[in-house]
This record gives structure tokens, sequence and C-alpha cells, in this order.
């Protein structure tokens, strides 16, 4: 028999075993999994819907979630989903019609005597499009992620320009718990210009040393944190490119093109001449509003 949470067994009077569970005991609460991004990888071809080339293939290594709710996932992953897609879509953008193909051989010949193989050799070569990503996690809920694609365009052409690689980045930053995708602006102002100065401290302390100001000027960070936020935004001779009004002589400023929130601090991302560049500002000398 039992008698008070002690059970007597056949080996003898007073031979005691612990209960393996009283009825009653309430449930012990499992922790709840880190929130955490991790990655997938996407190898496949895309339809440029043009002549040449009429395909071509890309390799992208995306982010995903882990220790989140489904509908969560589901949305990070949707949006990420539809960058790709609009990034495919004007990437393709630099592939010829027959139009295009033929005007530009007759352009060739008519200047250099080339023949339509001789052209088609020499402007033949459209990069496959590749993805790479940086992730983080802040506050153990907001999953910050930026996407960079690179590759080159037609050389003699489109997007990308003469001989002008291409690259792209995108940030994604969402509320793991509510499911919101974030802005800037809600973890960091420019108040005072606190984070101009910031950018302008890290400029003069890390690009001087890497590249030259000649080709990478000191950033604008605007009043209302504005992102060029679009395909194309680092590199490419588009009309469209992230590069705000600059003095006379012709330089330019970069804007901001990407952003993301690291228990360090907040990681911002200029056009640089033939590259990015980041700037990792910390949390001490920006307006901290999360």
């Amino acid at each position: 028999m039992a008698i008070a949470g002690v059970v007597f067994l056949g080996m003898g009077l007073g031979a005691t075993a612990p209960l393996a569970a009283a009825a009653d005991a309430a449930p012990v609460a499992a922790k709840p999994a880190s929130v955490a991004v991790i990655s997938r990888t996407v190898n496949a071809t895309w339809n440029t819907g043009r002549y040449m080339p009429s395909s071509f293939k890309y390799s992208l290594r995306l982010p995903t979630l882990a220790g989140t709710s489904a509908k969560v996932k589901a949305a990070f992953d949707a949006r990420i989903d539809a960058l790709v897609k609009a990034e495919l879509t004007y990437y393709s953008k630099s592939a010829w019609t027959v139009q295009d193909l033929e005007a530009y051989v007759k352009e060739q010949f008519t200047m250099w005597g080339f023949s339509r193989d001789e052209a088609m050799s020499m402007c033949g070569q459209f990069q496959n499009l590749k993805g790479k990503l940086s992730a983080a996690v802040y506050e153990d809920r907001y999953a910050s992620v930026v996407l960079t694609f690179s590759g080159q365009n037609w050389v003699c052409g489109g997007l990308g320009g003469l001989w002008v690689a291409y690259q792209t980045d995108r940030s994604v930053t969402i509320d793991a718990k509510t499911g919101k995708f974030a802005k800037l602006t809600d973890f960091t102002s420019n108040k005072g210009g606190k984070v101009s100065a910031s950018v302008k401290t890290w400029y003069k302390g890390t690009v001087p040393e890497k590249i030259s100001p000649y080709y990478f000027r000191l950033p604008t960070v605007t009043e209302r944190m504005t992102v060029c936020d679009r395909p194309g935004n680092v590199i490419t001779v588009d009309h469209k490119e992230c590069i705000g009004e600059g003095p006379p002589n012709g330089h330019k400023k970069p804007v901001l093109v990407a952003w993301q929130v690291r228990p360090e601090g907040l990681r911002l991302t200029f056009p640089g001449g033939a590259r990015t560049e980041h700037a990792l500002l910390d949390w001490d000398t920006i307006p901290r509003l999360k």
C-alpha cells in the first residue's frame, strides 16, 4: 500500500522509492526555442522572355526562420521570395531582344566591319546571378537580414553597362513574435544628426584606409532615414542608380541602400565604388528606440 507518497515494496518494510509524478503536479513548461535565421540554397533557371540569352541560371543563398510560428515563417519566406522574383525580373531586362541584337550588329559592322558572329562573340557574356546573405537576431525577437545579389549584365550595354558588374543589397527585418515587418526608423532616428555624425566618424576612420575617397564619397543619411530599396541599387549604370545629389564637380554622394539591426549596433550599407561599404554604428552613439 502507499502512504503519503511513499511506496512500500516487496523488499521489506521501510524500502521506499519516489513516485514518478504526482497526479496534481503542474507540468514544467518547455523553454521557447530561440529565434534563429537559417539558410536555404536555391539553384534554378530563369526565363528572361527575350532572345539572348533566353534564360540564365541562378544560385542564391536565402534565409528562412527557425524558432517562430508557422505563420511568421510563411510571411518571412513570402517576402524573401518576392524580393528574389523582383531581382530576377529586373536582371532580365539586360537580355537582348532580336531588334536589340540586329541594331548592335548593324552599328558594329558600320563602325568596325565586324560580322554578326564576331559581334555576338564579343557581347556573349551574361553572368549567372548569385546571392549571399548576412543575418542577425536582435533582442531574441527581430530577425534582420541583408540579401546581396551579384552578377554581370550584358557586356555591351544593358543595366550593367560596358563590362560593369551588377549588385543589389536588400534588407528585411521581421518581428518574430508578431510577424510585422520593421522599418529602420523603428529602431533609430537621426535626431540631432547623431546617425549622420556616427557615419562621418566611421567614414573618416575606415574608408581612407581601404578605398580612395575619389571613388567613395561621404555617404548621405537623410533626416527621414530614407533607404534606396530596389533592384540594382548598388552597382549599375541604370539611371535609377541610388546616388544622391552631389556638388557641381559631378561627384555624387551614395545614399543608404540596406540596413541591419545587430546586438552590437546598427549596420548600414552604402555603395562604395565597385563594391559596398558597411558602417557598423554602436548603439551607444545613436538614438536607440527599441
